[in-house]
């Protein structure tokens, strides 16, 4: 991609703006959303691994961008669903979503989309106890999403199940996942797997998802096994685009 086409592209909806940034051209796109809290620059050479699609790229509303009305995984959901529908209609898309990116992509309703990778989904958030470090880990001012979307409190913890969505989802979707969310407290060498036994067998109930599992990598799959993940993802352009891509190698990790 040329210096300089990487480019914000903001589009209004009723629950306030959504950012975008990379490229339109007219192709198939390839969609990337972030999971909580995200650095800024994740991914943001993931175009030139694939120069045959238009790869954007979108943080979660309130973080690197505006935040919206409703902070919730319904409101982002919507909110991303009418701005891909009003900017990008009829666009062959494939959506790969990144832990609360995944609860996101998978609540998105949208034509022309194809496909989802969703790496790393928490549908049942109370089984899944690193949750509880937000507490005191998230960012200033963000205890309403910590809330609304993990249903964690400064004094309790509550419950979000986002398995009827799932349920719900009919767009072939590739699930890719980490090791299991291991004993509550067990010191670990990196971030742990978020996906619990509640939430992976609601995963293997719906006929639309195909499950990878990845041993030795906990929650942070694109950061420890980012080439595995990133030929998962040509795999799903290919099938869902009818796209023949190769992925091109880099010795960095996206």
């Amino acid at each position: 991609m040329a210096a300089g086409s990487d480019r914000l592209i903001e589009v209004p909806t009723r629950l306030g703006p959504v950012q975008f940034r990379g490229v339109d051209t007219g192709r198939p796109i390839l969609l990337f959303i972030m999971g909580a809290f995200a650095t800024e620059n994740t991914v943001d050479r993931v175009h030139e691994r694939f120069p045959a699609l238009d790869v954007l790229r979108a943080h979660l509303p309130g973080n690197h961008c505006p935040r919206i009305a409703e902070v919730s995984v319904q409101g982002f959901a919507a909110a991303f669903t009418e701005a891909l529908e009003t900017r990008f209609l009829d666009r062959p898309l494939v959506i790969v979503g990144l832990s609360v990116g995944a609860l996101v992509a998978m609540s998105i309703r949208v034509t022309g989309l194809a496909g989802l990778v969703l790496v790393e989904p928490p549908l049942v958030t109370d089984e899944a106890w690193p949750l509880r470090l937000l507490r005191t880990q998230a960012p200033a001012g963000n205890d309403d999403f910590v809330w609304n979307i993990f249903g964690v409190g400064p004094e309790r913890i509550e419950r979000r199940d986002y398995r009827p969505q799932f349920g719900d989802m009919r767009t072939p979707a590739t699930i890719v996942l980490g090791e299991p969310v291991p004993p509550d407290g067990q010191a670990t060498e990196q971030m742990p797997g978020l996906v619990g036994p509640l939430s992976r067998a609601a995963i293997q109930m719906n006929p639309a998802a195909r499950t990878v599992q990845y041993s030795n990598v906990g929650h942070h799959i694109i950061r420890h096994k980012g080439m595995e993940l990133l030929y998962e993802i040509q795999s799903t352009v290919r099938v869902c685009l009818g796209e023949d891509l190769s992925v091109v190698y880099l010795p960095e990790l996206p």
